[in-house]
């Protein structure tokens, strides 16, 4: 099993998702990478994306909730994917309160 240290690009990503979540998950990382005046994501925020597209659906509309959530949960460096998993829960906790399914 793979885990969370021993990821090291965002390609390896694609040894947790399977194909058709990893293509979600990536479509967000190169939306956020390419904003200016951004930090690149770390790869235990790439993988939290990625257990929220294994969950859910993002919405178009929904790319800066995540990315809001990402800045203010950045302090909270995981050392698991199961944590990974738990923010991307929390998230589409966040997500469905706000009324954004």
């Amino acid at each position: 099993m793979t885990e969370l240290n021993d990821l090291k690009t965002y390609h390896d990503l694609k040894e947790i998702f399977d194909r058709e979540v990893f293509t979600r998950a990536m479509t967000y990382v190169a939306w956020h990478n390419r904003l200016p005046m951004t930090h690149l994501l770390e790869l235990w925020q790439a993988a939290m994306v990625g257990f929220l597209c294994r969950r859910r659906e993002i919405l178009d509309e929904q790319y800066h909730d995540i990315k809001d959530f990402l800045l203010h949960e950045g302090h909270r460096t995981p050392q698991t994917l199961a944590d990974c998993e738990s923010l991307a829960i929390q998230l589409e906790t966040l997500i469905n309160s706000a009324g954004k399914k």
